[in-house]
């Protein structure tokens, strides 16, 4: 109905609103998965030990981005804003994960899922209040790392 459109004929309102929340929770939810194949495929990279770094790396980012995105999605940034900042910050979101893929590599599937169920409310609290200052060496940032190129090319 009109009323349920957000009014009398202007456009916008609710369901624009539903609409384009459903979208950004599509994209994110493909960002995921594709986040999550990517470190699967990353893990396969010869020889064994590097792939096993490697895709410990992308768990780090997937369990980072799980908290971060809920921060920014509570604060309205459109998914474009996630993934650049995100991108920017990649090595902030590498340490940020890690407790968490530390949990998911040596310990059986029942218990990180348990380390995870304990560990990810607190640092959706920790996302939410902090701020990551910008990556930088000597002389400048570390630059910003395409991370996700592969979801990006699947959407």
């Amino acid at each position: 109905s009109d009323r349920a459109r957000g009014g009398s004929g202007g456009g916008g309102g609710i369901l624009d609103a539903a609409s384009a929340s459903f979208a950004e929770a599509v994209y994110s939810n493909v960002l995921y998965l594709g986040l999550s194949v990517q470190g699967a495929l990353l893990s396969q990279v010869p020889p064994p030990a590097l792939g096993t770094a490697v895709h410990f790396v992308a768990v780090c980012w997937l369990f980072a981005f799980y908290c971060f995105d809920f921060k920014w999605q509570l604060e309205g940034r459109s998914a474009a804003r996630r993934v650049a900042a995100f991108e920017r910050d990649w090595l902030f979101f590498a340490g940020f994960g890690t407790p968490f893929a530390l949990a998911a590599y040596f310990f059986s599937f029942f218990v990180s899922a348990g380390v995870f169920a304990v560990l990810y409310p607190a640092f959706i609290l920790l996302a939410i209040v902090s701020q990551p200052a910008p990556a930088r060496v000597a002389r400048g940032r570390f630059g910003q790392l395409p991370i996700f190129a592969l979801p990006h090319r699947v959407v």
